[in-house]
């Protein structure tokens, strides 16, 4: 299973409305997909969330260029390798789909 860039963008971004500050580089792949689908429940609800991504854009910007550095130089595909299992329908533990209404 693989993560895509901007599916690492918007868990950062979630991660950032709740926590403040970007995902760890060390967490695994695995562990960013868990943020995806964790915090996106964790703030569906709250309308004033958008208050909280000051400085959002420009933390992720720096990040990006990294990865982007280093997925040219290692000429690889955009997507980065997942460890572990994650369900082949694309649902979350849930049974949700990212992108369901």
């Amino acid at each position: 299973m693989y993560i895509t860039l901007s599916e690492r963008k918007e868990a950062n971004r979630y991660f950032w409305i709740v926590k403040g500050h970007l995902i760890p580089e060390t967490w695994s792949n695995e562990q960013v997909l868990y943020i995806l689908d964790a915090y996106f429940v964790r703030i569906w609800g709250n309308h004033e969330n958008w208050l909280h991504e000051d400085g959002f854009e420009e933390a992720w910007q720096t990040r990006a260029d990294l990865y982007r550095c280093s997925s040219m130089a290692e000429r690889q595909s955009p997507k980065l390798r997942v460890e572990g299992s994650i369900p082949s329908s694309g649902a979350n533990s849930r049974g949700y789909k990212r992108g369901q209404d």
